[in-house]
């Protein structure tokens, strides 16, 4: 069900979210008084956390199951937002700040493990990542 007025647009507000309702007792100048967007109609809560932090034995973390897991974690948190870092390929010192393209993903993020399992890696590919899980 939407609160949406007909004819109206809900462009900048959560979904579910409640426009704020001008009505027809309202003069013009009530109404250019008015914020344009009703920021603090509702809260929300979420977390900054870039992918690379989540748990993961190829060093740093993946986008796998770790990322999925840490996805259910937010959802039964009621959290709303997962915030990252951007996601491209880093330059100096591997900040995601220094990225190379901003419209390429940083290979560092793709997960080997599931690459394997589709076929496109052998398990020969992944035995130097087995050594550096032993080693930690």
């Amino acid at each position: 069900m939407s609160h949406t007025p007909a004819g109206a647009s809900s462009f900048g507000l959560r979904p579910g979210a409640r426009p704020a309702q001008i009505g027809p007792d309202e003069t013009t100048t009530a109404r250019a008084q008015r914020p344009l967007f009703d920021w603090l109609s509702s809260r929300s809560a979420g977390v900054l956390l870039h992918p690379t932090s989540l748990p993961g034995d190829q060093g740093i973390g993946t986008l796998d199951g770790a990322a999925i897991r840490f996805l259910d974690f937010l959802k039964a948190a009621e959290m709303s937002w997962w915030q990252v870092c951007p996601l491209g390929p880093t330059g100096y010192g591997d900040s995601p700040y220094q990225c190379f393209s901003a419209f390429a993903g940083n290979p560092y993020l793709v997960d080997l493990h599931g690459l394997a399992s589709g076929g496109l890696l052998d398990g020969a590919d992944l035995a130097p990542l087995a050594a550096l899980a032993r080693a930690l």
